[in-house]
């Protein structure tokens, strides 16, 4: 994320298309990105209460 100052070595990997969505794009690189803890925590967070909301 712009502005985050996590060091390379403790990010995480995040799918951009959810797996739950697009499970074929689960290992696909170009649907992988990296993010901290915490923006992946809130991303992750807003993820499952829309798709809650879906269901």
């Amino acid at each position: 994320m712009p502005g985050c100052r996590t060091p390379r070595d403790r990010l995480n990997v995040d799918h951009i298309e959810s797996v739950r969505d697009c499970p074929e794009k689960r290992l696909d690189m170009s649907n992988l990105r990296t993010l901290c803890q915490s923006h992946h925590s809130a991303r992750t967070s807003r993820d499952h209460s829309w798709n809650h909301k879906k269901s």
